[in-house]
């Protein structure tokens, strides 16, 4: 910001970060008359507190003026937040999009649910109906209506004809339950209904105290129910609806979708059949009665779905596959789905020829930045471009050619269990706003076409109109030091409760308790909340406070390079790729780089070999090797911006801009810049001061792994035991252990067989994880430690860690918890030495050592008093660091020696 600005600048670009850490300087922003915040929308931590504390600024400087923006903005909201403000709405140069739903693909395809299928409804009653109990709390729904027959075998109260008549197709579907008149479902209070009227209670009327039976999604409505809420469609369609589990991706409708699509004719054959149909299918939900009102379909509900496919079909022209052919965008929730259903894609006639295959393209983080520009590229003549893409398509990128979008209706969403200390990544139906920005991506650069896989009822309904703000989704220990740092009055939660969208208080109360822990926060008496000089530091790194530890400790012990380059990878995301045709041969690579049995150390080997390339000889090395070179960019940007901020709090030589430093490092063997400005500063000789650091010698060709065995790697070019250890320090207590099965003979034990617990607070026993198959440790079958400390947690198909480490006992002892002694005496009678001779007593003393009273490490009476000096003096050592950062160790530098010794002592 200093670099970029004077007494001359009139307007200023800046990150949000940018402006609170000015406003940190500087409360009233003087010299300020507007400020602009634009994609309000995205909700995240800084920007939520941003807005807070620039609200509170306004009842202050009356001649500020405060603009927010966004394409997707709830108005409203903000609206109310910053007490009637005005708004403004400009009007988009967007072109018309046709916004199709389930219902309407059902009805267009004729796509029938394979009830063997895993997207098929297993037991559709037992899921449906909120305002009844299941099977086991008596009066329970033990019917399918999906096949209209018992689900418990035999008749029932709510079976309808002989079971000999159930089945078949439509007209069997329509006889089976009976038409407007005739013998009807059971009603909301369990009593079989007749004709409607009468004193039967409405079907879509509710029972008494439930929950408006408009409001009840899809899912949780009988048959009745749905030819009532969609009485324009077919029955095949309300068969479908009943049939199909509405949280699964049904990847056969999705490749009938796109075989209609491809025989439409193009977007605007779409639209035509769409206003044809007179299918206002942006109307709201009230008007849904009225769409599609078509009088063959309305006078003639038995007809099958397959004849109103072929007559559509037969009325609008096959679109001519030039070169101007539209593409096609499919939104999928994650990689597995986009795999299931590329592999889909592949068995149509369309997409038998590997010319063909080739425009099938996956997007998502993991696929290579040359795979992921295909996207952009035109298909030749006669092949039509499909894009299977995760959210990431969302807003960030712009295919020209799409004219079509086909968005499955699902989406991960990261959450946040504070009590748990551990994130999930949960398949969640899209918001309102998620869809519109999903069907605004055909809209771009023509006229489009949008199939929404969810019914219209979910997603004007049941969807929520916008995701969570980020605030209510991860953990908040970051923005507790962001509060303290601005000297904000009361305590962390009186704050937070201020935000435009408050996050529970016991999320941030957890927060607080972590800082605490981590001893960057101290609470007085008096409820005073107020940081600690570890606390003023970390609130200064604008990374997770774990992670900013790391980078301190890092600073302190000498390895500045190495941590700088770990909290960057943990900080960002990792730079191995895994294409799905790939899969193997980047497992492959990937494990060429192991070293320590450790993630973290085996993300900093990759880096550090990437880094000693020169020009273009690291595309080559990330070609073969399966690396990102825009996410090794970016780690390598962000530990220089780190670099920087550590020079402003003097935890290395003062004046290291990153600007000057990425400068240097391209002078002089263009590599990031980091080590070699450590290693002279930016001024004198650097090149041979530099040089006179210990530098890995390499040999071999660029895109060779050139570092060589990963037990010279470790030994000569970092201090591979140091290292775990900082991190045992920086991560603690996200421990986890190994237990491994009694052995056989003659047997290896297997890594299928290995378990691992972590400690969960609030449960009395050790709670089951696996390592995540991503990680090099997924197939390890002997660790060289029993423990091993990890990053996150996150729980996806079951309870994984990610980017682990083995971590020996003293590491722990030094750095992890709490040290405390333990003794404990016992007293054994024995036997006189000869006959009558008296009993003897023998005592015997059993030393230990425990680290927050629940790892246990036996030791003698020696070692255990020594331990705890080393403990003792190498926190007061530390506390002082922390304190005075610039102040060197002087005398104390052999201690830290000698504990960096101890650290490298397998025993």
């Amino acid at each position: 910001l200093e670099s970029k600005t004077s007494s001359a600048t009139q307007m200023l670009f800046c990150t949000t970060g940018i402006l609170l850490r000015r406003l940190e300087e500087d409360s009233q922003l003087q010299g300020v008359s507007h400020i602009f915040i634009d994609e309000v929308h995205e909700r995240s931590v800084e920007s939520d507190f941003l807005l807070m504390v620039l609200r509170d600024l306004l009842a202050t400087r009356k001649d500020l003026r405060v603009v927010l923006m966004s394409a997707t903005l709830d108005a409203d909201l903000f609206n109310r937040y910053f007490g009637s403000a005005p708004s403004i709405k400009v009007p988009g140069r967007t072109f018309p999009v046709t916004a199709l739903f389930l219902e309407d693909a059902l009805e267009v395809t004729g796509h029938k649910v394979d009830e063997r299928a895993e997207w098929a409804r297993r037991n559709p009653g037992e899921k449906k109906n909120r305002f009844r109990g299941g099977p086991a709390g008596g009066g329970g729904i033990c019917h399918d209506y999906a096949q209209g027959k018992c689900i418990r075998g035999g008749r029932c109260k709510f079976s309808h004809g002989d079971a000999s008549n159930q089945g078949g197709g439509d007209d069997s579907w329509e006889s089976s339950f009976g038409a407007a008149g005739g013998i009807g479902m059971p009603n909301r209070m369990g009593v079989p209904g007749g004709a409607r009227g009468g004193n039967q209670i409405g079907r879509l009327g509710g029972a008494p105290g439930s929950k408006a039976a408009s409001e009840l999604d899809d899912e949780d409505l009988e048959l009745q129910d749905i030819r009532e809420r969609y009485p324009a469609y077919p029955p095949g369609v309300h068969k479908a609806l009943m049939a199909l589990d509405h949280s699964a991706v049904d990847y056969d409708l999705i490749v009938q979708v796109l075989e209609w699509v491809f025989s439409s004719g193009g977007p605007s054959a779409v639209a035509e059949f769409a206003k044809r149909r007179k299918g206002e299918h942006m109307a709201p939900v009230g008007a849904a009665d009225s769409a599609w009102d078509d009088e063959d379909a309305m006078s003639s509900p038995k007809k099958p779905a397959s004849k109103s496919k072929s007559k559509i079909r037969s009325e609008t022209p096959v679109e001519d596959l030039g070169v101007n052919a539209d593409a096609v965008l499919i939104f999928l929730p994650g990689l597995k789905e986009i795999q299931a259903l590329q592999e889909a894609i592949y068995s149509t006639r369309a997409y038998q020829s590997e010319q063909a295959r080739q425009w099938v393209l996956p997007l998502h983080s993991t696929v290579p930045p040359e795979d992921q520009r295909l996207v952009f590229v035109r298909p030749p003549p006669g092949i039509r471009k499909i894009v299977l893409s995760t959210n990431i398509a969302e807003t960030a990128i712009t295919i020209d050619d799409v004219g079509f979008v086909i968005d499955c209706g699902r989406m991960k969403e990261l959450r946040y269990d504070p009590q748990r200390r551990m994130s999930s990544l949960d398949d969640v139906v899209v918001t309102r706003a998620n869809a519109k920005q999903r069907r605004g991506r055909a809209g771009r650069c023509k006229e489009g076409a949008a199939f929404h896989l969810i019914t219209r009822h979910r997603h004007d309904v049941v969807a929520e109109p916008n995701q969570p703000p980020e605030v209510q989704r991860v953990p908040l220990e970051q923005l507790v030091l962001r509060i303290k740092a601005l000297k904000y009055p009361g305590t962390a939660a009186d704050v937070c409760a201020k935000l435009p969208e408050p996050p529970e208080p016991a999320a941030v109360q957890r927060a607080v308790t972590e800082l605490v822990d981590l001893d960057a926060l101290v609470v007085g008496e008096d409820g005073v909340e107020s940081l600690t000089p570890l606390g003023v530091h970390l609130s200064a790194l604008p990374v997770d406070v774990r992670i900013g530890k790391l980078i301190l400790l890092g600073a302190i012990f000498g390895v500045c390079d190495e941590c700088l380059t770990i909290a960057a990878h943990l900080s960002y995301r990792s730079p191995f790729l895994s294409p799905l045709d790939r899969r193997d041969e980047a497992d492959a690579a990937h494990r060429q780089f192991a070293v320590g049995q450790s993630d973290h150390l085996t993300q900093l080997r990759a880096y550090m070999e990437w880094d000693a390339l020169a020009g273009g000889e690291k595309f080559s090395f990330c070609r073969t090797n399966f690396l990102g070179i825009k996410t090794l960019q970016v780690i390598a940007g962000l530990k220089r911006q780190l670099l920087e901020l550590l020079s402003a709090n003097c935890f290395v030589p003062r004046g290291m801009r990153a600007r000057a430093v990425e400068g240097l490092g391209r002078r002089v063997d263009g590599s990031d810049g980091v080590r070699l400005a450590l290693a002279g500063g930016l001024s004198g000789n650097i090149v041979e001061r530099a040089r006179s650091r210990t530098i890995p010698q390499f040999s071999g060709q660029g895109s060779q792994l050139r570092l060589g065995d990963a037990a010279t790697w470790e030994r000569d070019t970092v201090s591979a035991p140091l290292l775990k250890a900082l991190l045992c320090a920086a991560l603690y207590p996200q421990v986890m252990t190994v237990e491994y099965p009694k052995p056989k003979k003659g047997k290896e034990v297997k890594a299928e067989a290995l378990k691992f617990k972590i400690r969960e607070e609030g449960s009395p026993d050790p709670v089951d994880v696996a390592i995540h198959p991503s990680s090099i440790n997924s197939k390890e079958a002997k660790f060289e430690s029993v423990y091993l400390i990890f990053h996150e947690r996150v729980k996806t198909t079951r309870m994984y860690v990610r980017d682990c480490t083995p971590v020996s006992p003293y590491a722990l002892m030094l750095f992890g918890g709490t040290l405390e002694a333990q003794m404990n005496r016992t007293v054994q009678q024995l036997p006189g030495g000869r006959k009558g001779g008296k009993p003897r007593a023998t005592v015997t003393t059993e030393c230990s050592l425990t680290v927050d009273g629940w790892i246990k490490f036996s030791t003698d009476q020696h070692i255990q008093t020594l331990l705890l000096q080393v403990r003792k003096e190498l926190d007061r050592l530390l506390k002082s660091k922390i304190e005075k950062p610039d102040l060197p160790f002087g005398e104390s530098s052999h201690f830290i020696e000698a504990v960096i010794s101890l650290l490298s002592n397998p025993h």
